[in-house]
């Protein structure tokens, strides 16, 4: 039970005089990355399975093909956040069975039935905020949207197009990762100064925003290593870890500024005005 009580009270203290100075949510500015992610999915891809039984007189043939390629490009800096995404996806099933008349074996007066369905998708959304002069003041925005859907043997098919302009004040930042940096740098001993505390507090936030997901495979891996460049510790990795990712040094997330914004939305169907107000301040 004491020694329960020892690393709690560590982060504790950690925290504590860390809130004595708040100097280092002041400075930290907005990351500039870019990162580009492909996926390729499908619960089938191509599934082909032919039943020939000759005891319950029918022929089954089923044909499946399911895929999804979704792809995602993020760039941001003190001046620009910018997202694009782009999906494409498309499935057919085919179900046909032969059924053999009990009377005829020979198969010449057999029935077929036969169902067959596809639907393809394709969309594309952009969402752009441009920063004018300083990355917390002013700002104009435009998104563009395009999604289309088309449905087979009905021969249905849907487009939703969307673009909006507007603009406004203001930023919210994330802060979170400040403390966990802070904290990483008093718990493994590495005693960072501020500006490097600062280039951990980046690497922490890349990871969180999806950056690192364009390693693929080796996500964690490049994350912990452009940690450890930093630390120079690569013998606390296993605490680092710790601090992260256990309900032991769980911080809950910190926002700041406030953010007010106005839009004007035009789709297919009509246009129409719609003032969008948000104003956050933590």
């Amino acid at each position: 039970m004491k020694y329960g009580l020892i690393i709690p009270l560590v982060v504790f203290c950690a925290l504590n005089s860390f809130a004595q100075s708040t100097k280092l949510f002041y400075d930290y500015k907005i990351p500039t990355y870019s990162f580009h992610t492909l996926h390729l999915s499908g619960q089938d891809f191509l599934n082909y399975l032919k039943i020939k039984s000759g005891e319950l007189h029918q022929d089954d043939e089923n044909v499946n093909i399911n895929f999804d390629l979704y792809d995602r490009f993020v760039h941001q800096s003190p001046l620009y956040t910018g997202v694009t995404e782009t999906n494409l996806s498309y499935s057919y099933r085919m179900e046909k069975r032969y059924e053999i008349l009990l009377n005829d074996p020979s198969g010449s007066f057999g029935q077929e039935k036969k169902t067959e369905i596809s639907q393809s998708y394709f969309g594309i959304n952009t969402m752009n905020d441009f920063y004018l002069g300083e990355e917390r003041g002013s700002f104009i925005s435009g998104n563009f949207g395009w999604n289309y859907n088309y449905i087979t043997p009905s021969k249905n098919f849907y487009t939703v197009t969307g673009i909006s302009i507007g603009g406004g004040y203001g930023r919210i930042v994330r802060l979170r990762a400040v403390v966990q940096a802070y904290i990483i740098s008093k718990e493994t001993g590495a005693d960072l100064s501020d500006g490097d505390i600062l280039k951990l507090t980046e690497i922490i936030e890349k990871w969180s925003s999806g950056y690192y997901s364009k390693y693929r495979d080796d996500s964690e891996i490049e994350f912990y290593k452009a940690i450890i460049s930093i630390t120079k510790k690569p013998e606390q990795i296993s605490k680092i870890q710790q601090i992260l990712n256990s309900p032991v040094y769980k911080t809950t997330e910190r926002l700041d500024g406030m953010k007010v914004k106005a839009r004007l939305l035009v789709t297919q169907i009509s246009g129409e005005i719609i003032f969008i107000f948000q104003k956050l301040k933590i």
